[in-house]
Order: C-alpha cells, then structure tokens, then sequence
C-alpha cells in the first residue's frame, strides 16, 4: 500500500509540473490556478523542512574575501533553513556568508534586530568591511530592514534584499503569537514606522522577491515595494523561497550587479505590472 502512495504522489508532482511549464498555453486564470497548485503541492515537502534541518546545524561560510552577506531566518525557524541558498551563494565566490540564529521565537522584531547588531558587530571585526549585505526571510526580512534603517551606522550596511516578507502586514500574523506577530499585522504602528523608514531611505539598496501563491504573506505581492528593485513570482510557497534555485539565481545577480536597474522581468498582460517572473520552468 506505501508504494502505491509514493508511486501516485510522485506521480502527482510530475503531472503538475508539466502542466505549471505549459501553463503560458492556458487563460490567465486558469494558468494562474494552475500556479497555486504547483505551489501547494511543492510546498507541502518545504514544510518539512524546517523542522528536520533544525537538527543539522548550518555552518557559515566563511572562506570568500568579499561583501559579508548575513543571512536572516523567519518567525519560528532556525538559520539551518538557508541551507540551499547558502549552499548557491557560496560557489559562485560571494561572501563570506554569516548566517543568525535569533532564538526564541515570540519576541519583538526590535529585540531580533539587537542580535543582528551583535551579529554585525562580530562580522565587522572578522571582516575588517562595512559594506555588510542583509538577506531576509519572512519576519527576518522585517528585522533586516529595521536594523539597516533605524539602527545602523551611515554606510555600512549595502544592500537588504527580503524573500516573502510582509512588508504591509499579513492577516495571517493574527494567528500568530508573542509581540512580533502583533508587530506583522496590517497597519500595524511597527509597520507604520517601517514604512516612514522606507520612504526617506536614500542610502540602502532595498529589493524584495515575493510570490503571487504566498499562503502566509496575503496578498503575494505585498511582500514587495515596487519602487524598490523587485521580483515576483507565481507559482512557489512562502517557504519553498528559501529551497528554491531560481531565487538564488536572483540573489546573485543582485549581489554582483550592484547599483543595476530597478526593473528585473516584464511580462504582457499581467496584473501586475512591469515586474513579474516568467521563469517558471521548474519547481525549485
């Protein structure tokens, strides 16, 4: 009986795979179901994830001798989830690469983003540089924000780049618990004081990824601010982000196009604008 479910799970998944890589042959409503799917069932496997590399501590890597790049975990996660993109960033030669474990999970992103001092304070000694590059997922796209514009010094923080982070709160974050959950609902004075941040900002490159099948952040394309260099996608969940080649792909091309333009990938006819991924030709 197990193997008959393995066998039409696996078999579920290339199904859906094939279809969401034909899916530009379907109506725009249609291939954008056909998107949400995809994103569903792949993202039933990130789920998983997280808790099961909780008990494989990530190691930083620390060997490049270019821009520091730290890396930000999400509400409830552990810094093991930036396993992969830890992984992809470090063969291309970018680093070295910090990774933070921020620990108990129902604090204050304020709190989150004292660590991140600390944390930033270590690199700085290690690195002798003060062009430190912030990666953040979910929450910690919030924490690595705030930290850059409220709390650290002129120029010494480059560039932030957030995957999914509720940029504009997410209705989600009433479920959640601990102040740091009240701090990501909508319009919350948190957000209010980020946003203000945000708009006066003038010395931090800022860009955002986000997806349109976003299950946590509500809607998808919240999670950017398009005046900021941006990409969206269609057809990935809000932790598969972080398990995802085509977003280290786009990492690295920020990283070393640094100072490139705003606008990453049009598309005709989107609902969205100048700026929506068409790559949507694997899962990962």
């Amino acid at each position: 009986m197990l193997w008959i479910v393995l066998c039409s799970l696996l078999a579920w998944c290339g199904l859906i795979r094939l279809v969401n890589n034909l899916s530009d042959k379907f109506p725009r409503k249609m291939a954008r179901f056909i998107h949400w799917i995809h994103a569903m069932t792949f993202e039933g496997f990130a789920l998983l994830a997280p808790p099961l590399l909780h008990l494989f501590p990530v190691r930083e890597a620390l060997q490049a001798s270019g821009r520091p790049i730290l890396l930000v975990h999400g509400y409830g996660h552990h810094g093991s989830v930036w396993v992969l993109q830890k992984r992809w960033l470090k063969k291309t030669g970018l680093g070295p690469i910090y990774i933070i474990h921020l620990g108990a999970p129902f604090h204050s992103i304020e709190y989150y983003a004292h660590k991140v001092e600390a944390k930033v304070q270590q690199i700085q000694k290690q690195t002798k540089r003060d062009d430190l590059i912030l990666i953040g997922h979910s929450m910690g796209g919030l924490v690595s924000l705030w930290y850059a514009l409220a709390m650290a010094k002129p120029n010494t923080v480059t560039d932030v780049i957030t995957l999914g982070t509720p940029l504009q709160g997410t209705p989600i974050a009433h479920l959640g618990l601990g102040p740091n959950a009240r701090q990501m609902k909508p319009h919350s004075p948190f957000l209010q004081q980020l946003s203000k941040l945000l708009h006066n900002n003038h010395q931090v490159q800022i860009s955002h990824i986000a997806t349109l099948s976003d299950q946590l952040v509500i809607p998808g394309h919240s999670a950017v601010i398009t005046d900021n260099r941006h990409l969206i996608i269609e057809d990935l969940g809000h932790i598969s982000l972080l398990f995802s080649k085509r977003v280290a792909k786009q990492l690295i091309q920020w990283i070393k196009a640094a100072g490139c333009a705003k606008v990453v990938i049009s598309q005709k006819n989107s609902p969205h604008g100048k700026q929506l991924a068409q790559d949507r030709s694997s899962p990962s």
